[in-house]
């Protein structure tokens, strides 16, 4: 069952054992509390029940001071297992992303001087909850089964639902559709595709 909202963890808590596991191990490390100031939600493959064996836990975070944001998150991150940081530019904007190891999980920190909600990453896991729900477990079943033969989460919606071209771009582009356009989309694709 998908939450009603990701703003918060608390749904992991009570959700499946390895939503369980990721909730303790968010709170054990107290990165969203070290993160509260810059709106972090989780998200990804864990909060919509879509995760493989090597799901990683993505946190997006909004951030205007990429360098001072790395420059405090550093010496905290170190003392972590697997720990990495780098900066660079997706779609001409500037990030910051910081991966460390919190058995069992590798944990991503994922910033850029974007509201949350508008990151791509949140609006891409809106859209799969939608579809999900939409589609129900034959959808995600299938989803699941390309992942495991190493498609990523947006390529296998994309190759499911018969989306052409850029794949994250074009689960974008159904962001506004409305739920019976979207039903119509699975239904279509599901004879073809899904099988």
């Amino acid at each position: 069952m998908l939450p009603d909202s990701f703003d918060s963890i608390g749904y992991l808590e009570q959700g499946s054992k390895l939503q369980r596991s990721a909730y303790a191990a968010l709170r054990r490390c107290g990165v969203m509390e070290r993160l509260q100031k810059y709106d972090p939600v989780l998200v990804g493959t864990i909060p919509i029940h879509l995760s493989i064996a090597d799901s990683d836990l993505d946190i997006l975070c909004e951030v205007h001071d990429l360098d001072d944001f790395v420059r405090s998150m550093a010496s905290w991150v170190k003392e972590h297992k697997e720990a990495d940081i780098h900066q660079g530019f997706q779609a001409g904007i500037p990030y910051a992303c910081i991966r460390f190891y919190e058995p069992p999980f590798v944990i991503e920190i994922f910033s850029q001087p974007v509201p949350v909600r508008r990151q791509n990453g949140y609006r891409h896991m809106l859209i799969e909850a939608k579809l999900l729900r939409l589609g129900g477990r034959e959808l995600a079943d299938r989803i699941r089964r390309l992942k495991q033969v190493g498609y990523k989460t947006e390529p296998a919606f994309a190759k499911l639902l018969s989306l052409e071209g850029d794949p994250y771009e074009a689960l974008l582009q159904l962001e506004n559709d409305s739920d019976e356009r979207l039903a119509e989309l699975i239904s279509t694709t599901s004879s073809s595709n899904m099988a």
